[in-house]
């Protein structure tokens, strides 16, 4: 009897566990109203789409022994990193996880946030040609990060970009000043990634 209690209580316990893993890797809303303050400063600058699509989850480029890609420290000019230093911390510390993107978009032109099931669904029935036939004139979906903020939230930088087909495409990290309390871009920034 005490077998068969242990038995079950272990199944309950493992099951319970990977359900609570199974929810701990599904991204969280993303809601800082700042950051959307610097996506439509970035979407602003974006004038030759009727159509704006957004993917929901956030994406990040990172730094480091295990990875073979550049982040943040790697590409500010050291003329201005020292002023960005809070910032680039900030943005691989919220990176680290995913999050979920939400309808709080001030585009100058209709956006759509495209959740991962249909984007999934649109690429393996029929790739980019399916995508273009849901969204045509849209450019592609933008993808961004989390927005890594300075204590005071006057710097910041995100990694933004688009995909528009198979080789196609552009990425780069952006960084942003406070001015007047509005969000504007500034130089610095010394690599991009293009496809």
């Amino acid at each position: 009897m005490l077998s068969r209690l242990a038995l079950v209580g272990t199944l309950v316990l493992g099951c319970t566990g990977a359900i609570l893993a199974q929810h701990s890797s599904e991204p969280e809303p993303y809601t800082d109203e700042d950051a959307y303050q610097v996506y439509n400063a970035l979407l602003s600058q974006e004038s030759s789409r009727s159509t704006v699509v957004i993917d929901a989850e956030t994406v990040a480029q990172f730094s480091g022994k295990e990875s073979h890609s550049w982040g943040p420290e790697d590409c500010i000019d050291p003329r201005v990193a020292g002023e960005f230093k809070d910032a680039i911390a900030d943005y691989n510390r919220l990176n680290r996880s995913r999050w979920l993107l939400q309808r709080k978009f001030s585009a100058p032109r209709p956006y759509e946030v495209l959740d991962s099931t249909t984007s999934k669904a649109l690429f393996q029935n029929g790739g980019w040609k399916a995508f273009y036939q849901r969204f045509p004139n849209s450019g592609g979906p933008f993808e961004m990060s989390a927005v890594g903020f300075n204590k005071d939230k006057t710097r910041a930088v995100v990694w933004f970009g688009y995909a528009c087909g198979s080789l196609c495409g552009d990425w780069r990290f952006r960084l942003f000043k406070k001015v007047d309390g509005k969000w504007q871009e500034v130089r610095g920034v010394i690599c991009h990634r293009v496809s």
